[in-house]
């Protein structure tokens, strides 16, 4: 791009010291045809470089053509690309360079892209060294995608900004810094000057990215681990497509963001994965930054996974997709929808700790759609027969998933909160809390979602394990509907009341043997002893 932009000064130069030279008058020739500059070439050689001139930036999405800008204005109707609204652009006159003598021309050929960006990595609004040039306008395009400017008559650096983000949210990868002179010779008589130049540079808006629902243990070791419920890992994967670049364009950048869900505990970062076409990248292709934003039970927390210079030329010109997947742990009960969202910036974002992605003015990139886990909570009442019944203490129950009231062949004690029980306290009451019933996809306007328990059971059901003192076991499980729709934002809660009955149902078995026996046992003896002890007095009386 350097030679690129020496070769375009030199041809500028060229042609300005022709427009500005003197031509040497030549009679008529053959027939009358006059090699004569025209007037107004004249005027331009005679007054010199106009003091003044406009830019106007056109700017467009898709990639670039194979034919260069020359200055001049295309029809409107011809520009290739739609119009990208809201693009700002920096321009920076570039100190030391009069254009109104040869010398300043000379020196402008000298200059190359790189003098401003030190560093290897592609030249950006956030590697740009200022050293040497002025003072900063900006100009931000309008509707049409056009930006307009006038400045002195000089040599000047565009650059876009560090994060172009379109009006619609949709994050832009910018072009190419470039150096243009104001004016600029007239490309087609190559005898006046343009009082307004017009460039087109072009960019790529990053689509949509794709956010889904993982889950990253789907069985366990004797219970049932489907889905994410509480206590468990849950799992997000981003899918980005990589914008193709073309012509001078390249990424200085691409970064991956998320904020969780504030029931999520601390981000397990080795669980965090990126691959490009299916392939996993080096751990030096990309770093990995996080922390917390908020305070207290809102506090979230913010994960962002930005491609290395490494992996950056991994991309090189562009195109592929690049999926970031990684697991954290549900530790709170969600009291709604667990609802989650990631963003896609092809530019170098340049945040430091503690930015968040959707405070006011932060343009973290396009945003994905929104994923949404539905969760469910069961409240058992335990009592025993009868309105006017008190709650039992001490049942235990275990959860299941059950087939026309039976229990599922595939059936295991279903884990929630770190446990497979649950027991009633005092008032009879207990609740599990947590329960993952399924995901659900908004996009475009589109809402589908995944029955986590489809195929193991039609519902759930309770199992009671142990029965509260003095009454029977139930003989069958109790069955329970979570029922609930993709569009339902809230907890889906359900009330369960359980009935147990009395021991033996309550009736009364026969009075076991009680102490008599022994009484009359220990009251035979007694007289005995009486009777001996009277034999022997009598005895002894008889005997004296």
């Amino acid at each position: 791009m350097a030679n690129i932009a020496r070769k375009t000064l030199s041809a500028v130069a060229v042609a300005s010291l022709l427009a500005a030279g003197t031509f040497v008058g030549v009679g008529a020739i053959n027939g009358g045809a006059s090699f004569l500059p025209s007037a107004a070439a004249q005027t331009a050689a005679i007054d010199g470089i106009p003091d003044s001139a406009n830019l106007e930036i056109n700017k467009r999405l898709g990639l670039p053509g194979t034919a260069r800008d020359d200055g001049t204005q295309i029809a409107p109707e011809e520009v290739p690309g739609e119009p990208a609204e809201g693009i700002e652009f920096s321009i920076f006159p570039v100190n030391g360079i009069d254009l109104n003598t040869l010398e300043g021309w000379q020196a402008a050929d000298g200059l190359e892209i790189n003098d401003f960006f030190p560093g290897a990595a592609p030249n950006s609004y956030s590697t740009l060294d200022r050293t040497g040039l002025g003072t900063e306008t900006t100009a931000v395009t309008d509707a049409d995608g056009v930006a307009a400017f006038t400045g002195d008559t000089g040599l000047y650096l565009v650059v876009e900004e560090a994060n172009p983000t379109l009006p619609n949210g949709q994050a832009v990868a910018p072009a190419a810094p470039f150096l243009v002179t104001l004016p600029m010779t007239d490309p087609i008589d190559r005898q006046t000057w343009l009082d307004t130049v017009y460039v087109y540079p072009k960019g790529q808006a990053v689509a949509v990215p794709r956010k889904t629902i993982t889950d990253p243990v789907p069985t366990g070791d004797g219970m049932d681990l489907t889905g994410s419920s509480l206590g468990e890992l849950i799992g997000y994967e981003i899918a980005a497509d990589v914008p193709a670049l073309g012509g001078d364009n390249a990424l200085n950048g691409f970064s991956v963001t998320d904020k969780l869900p504030a029931e999520l505990g601390g981000l397990n970062l080795e669980s965090v994965v990126v691959t490009l076409d299916g392939v996993a990248l080096a751990e030096n292709s990309y770093s990995i930054r996080n922390w917390s934003v908020g305070a207290g039970d809102d506090a979230q927390e913010v994960l962002l996974v930005e491609l290395t210079d490494t992996g950056l030329a991994q991309l090189g010109a562009g195109g592929g997709e690049i999926v970031v997947s990684f697991n954290a742990p549900l530790e709170t009960t969600p009291q709604a929808n667990l609802i989650n969202q990631a963003w896609v910036s092809p530019t170098a974002l340049g945040v430091a700790e503690g930015w968040d992605p959707e405070a006011e003015g932060a343009s973290p990139g396009t945003p994905s759609n929104a994923t949404r886990s539905i969760y469910g909570q069961i409240n058992i009442q335990k009592t025993g027969q009868g309105d006017d019944s008190d709650g039992l203490a001490d049942a235990v129950f275990e959860l299941h998933r059950c087939v026309d009231g039976d229990l599922a062949e595939s059936s295991l004690p279903i884990q929630v909160g770190g446990t497979t029980t649950w027991t009633t306290g005092a008032d009879g009451s207990a609740s599990i809390s947590g329960i993952h019933l399924a995901n659900v996809t908004d996009q475009d306007d589109l809402t589908s979602y995944v029955d986590l328990w489809e195929g193991n059971g039609e519902q759930f059901c309770l199992v009671e394990t142990q029965a509260p003192d003095g009454y029977a076991l139930l003989p069958e499980p109790v069955g329970v509907n979570l029922v609930y729709d993709a569009d339902n934002l809230e907890l889906v809660s359900v009330d369960q009341p359980i009935e147990n009955v009395e021991a033996n149902a309550g009736f009364s078995l026969p009075l076991t043997g009680g102490m008599g026996i022994w009484l009359i046992l220990g009251g035979g003896i007694l007289l005995l002893l009486i009777a001996a002890a009277y034999y022997l007095v009598t005895r002894k009386r008889d005997n004296a």
